[in-house]
């Protein structure tokens, strides 16, 4: 946890991903991380190609950002689990003795978080997700998840793979707000299929006519609640 980024030289690389843009969260409202599955898994690959061209000492730093520290700490620790095969405890160790100034990871609400997720949790989540086969990194397909996340194409992830998928809501029209691309039903219909997904249920207010996806086969639920309760 460095104020200054050090100097490299012939023999040490000093790196940090605080400032690259592919690395960074995207928060809503009071949430800033943690990092997503593709992001932990392409620091994970990059660090791998590093060492595959260079024989130099790498030291991976961050900033006292609260924030910053605590996605950095999760960027670290889950390369330790995925590269070096670690327990989620083993990954962490190193990290202990300042575990209490890591900042937990909140819901993304503006209201008061009503459960702390720490930097141990993700690592136990990850690894209980890699048990069960849901991740790989082997197997792992970074393009189709940057496909099938993309607002424009539906903003979906998987929960439960090929069981319970996430997406953000299509609307009837594929422009809304300042000039925001999203999806129509037409627009992710064939994905769907595609995916097996044959049952879609509303969380959210009607943005779409829900006979879009019936008339296509699909059954529909309404299950509305208000955004953020």
């Amino acid at each position: 946890i460095l104020r200054n980024p050090p100097r490299k030289t012939s023999e040490t690389v000093y790196f940090s991903v605080e400032g690259e843009p592919h690395f960074q969260y995207r928060g809503f409202f009071n949430d800033f991380g943690p990092p997503s599955i593709l992001q932990l898994y392409s620091f994970t690959k990059m660090i791998e190609e590093f060492f595959s061209k260079s024989n130099q000492t790498l030291h991976f730093y961050v900033s006292p950002n609260q924030e910053a520290k605590s996605n950095a700490a999760l960027y670290i620790t889950s390369f330790r689990m995925l590269h070096c095969h670690m327990s989620p405890e083993e990954a962490f160790k190193p990290l202990n003795s300042i575990a209490s100034t890591l900042k937990p990871f909140r819901d993304a609400s503006t209201l008061p978080s009503t459960f702390d997720l720490t930097v141990l949790d993700c690592l136990r989540g990850l690894k209980r997700a890699m048990d069960l086969g849901w991740f790989d990194m082997g197997t792992f397909d970074p393009e189709t998840w940057m496909r099938l996340e993309a607002i424009e194409n539906g903003d979906m992830n998987w929960l439960i793979p090929n069981k319970l998928l996430a997406f953000a809501s299509p609307y009837s029209t594929n422009v809304i707000g300042d000039g925001i691309y999203v999806a129509t039903p037409t627009d992710i219909i064939p994905t769907f299929r595609g995916l097996g997904i044959t049952h879609i249920v509303r969380l959210n207010k009607q943005f779409y006519d829900a006979d879009d996806f019936k008339n296509e086969g699909f059954k529909h639920t309404e299950l509305y609640f208000t955004d953020g309760s």
